[in-house]
């Protein structure tokens, strides 16, 4: 072989291993594989806001994003999400607990019923006693963000209820009290 064919072949060895290099620490956009290639997605909506008001509040307070995120977070393990028309799911959760916040926005005692509302105006209704244990998911099980991996910003897990009552993006909780007849006072 001559001096100029390997000279060749050693420049083509560079370029690939430098190709491979290359490929193996970015996706297929070029952008790094931990991150989605269009950044935009990754960040939360800069207007999105948990309210917490109602007669059941002492100090109704509206919650972003970014203070739920520098909250303790609670971890929810192997929760079965039951479902009416697919098979149940076991799920972990990572997020603040709603209890909380109720207590940050200063909740008053007795029984209280809570009207829970998606972004999209999907509205549940239960009581306090169903709602223990809930946390307000910003992770899955893995610590990743959901906002991150495609599924909602937040969504609200009530470990005790079936998963109609699983509120993703949840903006809104009405807290009110129960009357004597058990309507809303």
């Amino acid at each position: 072989m001559s001096v100029w064919h390997a000279s060749i072949e050693i420049m083509l060895g560079i370029v690939l291993l430098s190709l491979c290099a290359c490929a193996s620490t970015t996706g297929a956009r070029g952008a790094p594989r931990d991150q989605p290639a269009d950044a935009s997605a990754v960040a939360p909506p800069v207007s999105w806001t948990l309210e917490l008001t109602g007669a059941g509040l002492e100090h109704p307070r509206v919650f972003t994003y970014g203070q739920l995120d520098g909250m303790n977070m609670a971890r929810l393990d192997d929760i079965t999400q039951q479902k009416t028309h697919f098979p149940d799911e076991r799920t972990s959760w990572r997020g603040p607990l709603l209890e909380d916040l109720l207590s940050q926005a200063g909740l008053r005692p007795g029984p209280m019923n809570f009207t829970l509302q998606g972004s999209d105006g999907y509205t549940k209704t239960c009581t306090r006693e169903e709602l223990n244990g809930a946390i307000v998911a910003l992770q899955d099980g893995e610590g990743r963000r959901l906002v991150d991996v495609g599924r909602q910003v937040v969504t609200l897990i009530p470990p005790r209820l079936t998963g109609d009552y699983w509120i993703r993006n949840l903006q809104r909780i009405d807290v009110e009290p129960v009357g004597a007849a058990g309507e809303p006072g």
